[in-house]
């Protein structure tokens, strides 16, 4: 089986032949952006012009041929991944294990148990920390032990997915960058009217009010809080990152008006 993680370390790895197959960071930005979408055709067009937005519209399909054809290779035979002329799109597969979707799908399927009454569709464990976690490869079973006695058990789990975002947790970041009441960061046109900003653009998507400086996931306003958006808006940030590097560097600051002229020494006014 191939095992495609996006959360935590970005790796695609095969499990049949024990080893990991290297992706540049692009590739796995690219298996990212369509898992996201998995299931919806994905415009060629509009992957090249989001990945390259510097570039031409020819220059950009070139790039994606080329980052396609190195994934190909990468995922040798996995069906997954279904090209066209057009379009691209992934699909959810037997033979291919993504944590992202993995997630997404459970999610789904606890909440339709809980909207239908079924517990048996969810565990539910009360006053437990996971403790440890083990596995060859790829995790396998976590140890949980019980807060209360102390006595330790062990489950079988293929994945682990931490649950955050409710709360934004920002206040370490102070007045370095705008935020909302709640704490969330605002980016893009959600910034407040008044930031100051370089002149010659507009704020990016998804960058904050000290330029330069991208939010994505959780901790932005706007964010429908899912990790499979998060790892979206995550690999969306990768060209913007790339589009601001490329522009000369340009300091910000408030317009101040030039200098009031002074007569020259040893003049007077006249009266």
């Amino acid at each position: 089986m191939l095992r495609v993680s996006l959360l935590g370390e970005q790796t695609i790895a095969d499990d049949r032949a024990g080893s990991v197959r290297a992706g540049s960071s692009r590739a796995v930005a690219l298996v990212a952006f369509l898992v996201v979408h998995a299931g919806s055709p994905q415009a060629r067009q509009r992957i090249a012009g989001l990945f390259w937005p510097e570039s031409g519209d020819a220059q950009a399909l070139t790039n994606l041929r080329r980052e396609l054809h190195h994934l190909r290779q990468v995922l040798g035979d996995e069906p997954s991944l279904v090209v066209t002329s057009r379009d691209l799109c992934w699909r959810d597969t037997e033979s291919c294990h993504v944590d992202v979707r993995v997630f997404d799908i459970e999610r789904k399927a606890a909440l339709a148990a809980a909207a239908a009454g079924d517990d048996n569709g969810i565990l539910l464990c009360y006053r437990v920390q996971v403790a440890d976690g083990t596995g060859t490869g790829h995790l396998q079973s976590l140890v949980l032990t019980d807060t209360a006695s102390g006595a330790r058990r062990s489950v079988p789990a293929d994945a682990l997915f931490v649950l955050i975002g409710a709360q934004p947790r920002t206040q370490w970041l102070g007045d370095c960058v705008a935020r909302d009441r709640r704490g969330f960061i605002l980016t893009g046109p959600d910034l407040p009217a008044g930031t100051r900003w370089p002149p010659g653009r507009p704020p990016l998507p998804l960058e904050t009010s000290l330029p330069g400086v991208f939010a994505a996931g959780d901790v932005r306003r706007g964010s429908v809080n899912r990790v499979a958006s998060a790892v979206g808006e995550g690999a969306a940030t990768i060209p913007l990152v790339h589009r601001y590097l490329a522009r000369p560097p340009v300091r910000r600051g408030p317009v101040r008006p030039p200098p009031a002229s002074t007569p020259a020494a040893g003049t007077q006014s006249a009266a």
